[in-house]
């Protein structure tokens, strides 16, 4: 069996190729709240498979710096502001 491990960004990808040619991927994170696929798309190889994650506190510290847009009401004017 042929192991790669690849460490980025507080990402731990562990890979395994065994012998059978089969190929198994781990994904883990450094902060320890869990990795969850969350798709992608990207259409960057028509026969091939990609995949995005992310981690409930990198969402969560995403949502605390980037609040949704808000639409308020003053009189005749529009003001958007975050929540």
């Amino acid at each position: 069996m042929t192991s790669k491990d690849i460490t980025l960004g507080g990402w731990l990808v562990e890979t395994t190729l065994d012998d059978d040619g089969h190929l198994t991927v781990w994904v883990t994170h450094a902060d320890d709240s869990g990795a969850d696929p969350i798709g992608l798309d990207d259409g960057r190889a028509e026969n091939g498979w990609s995949e995005r994650f992310t981690t409930r506190q990198i969402e969560g510290d995403y949502d605390r710096d980037h609040p949704p847009a808000v639409l308020l009401s003053d009189g005749d004017r529009q003001l958007y502001g975050g929540a």
